[in-house]
């Protein structure tokens, strides 16, 4: 457990709006405080986690088919700039909260 003090609301709301984080290779997901936490018995059930989505038509690359393409999967959490601006084009890139109680699809197929 590591506790961080921000100088300010903005950097706060920077640093969880842009996460899961990647420190020295390693996932680090900041979570808000939570009352009464345990950490030696954490009951930890979802995770954040960037994730890409390769051949992914640029028809698709908004806000609202990607969520909807998601929901099967997860809630969306955020989606990257580049993804939202089309400045790149061989994947479109998101940050989901994954549930790890539960199994995850192997794959998503797409059709028109």
């Amino acid at each position: 457990m590591i506790l961080i003090r921000f100088a300010n609301t903005q950097d706060k709301g920077l640093v969880f709006d842009q996460r899961p984080w990647y420190v020295n290779g390693l996932n680090f997901v900041p979570i808000p405080w939570i009352s009464f936490f345990e950490p030696y018995n954490p009951q930890i059930t979802g995770v954040d986690q960037w994730i890409r989505i390769p051949r992914l038509p640029r028809e698709l690359w908004e806000t609202k088919y990607i969520v909807e393409l998601l929901k099967c999967v997860s809630s969306v959490v955020h989606i990257n700039w580049n993804t939202l601006l089309l400045l790149k084009g061989k994947f479109a890139r998101v940050s989901i909260n994954i549930d790890v109680t539960k199994p995850l699809p192997r794959s998503i197929t797409v059709s028109s």
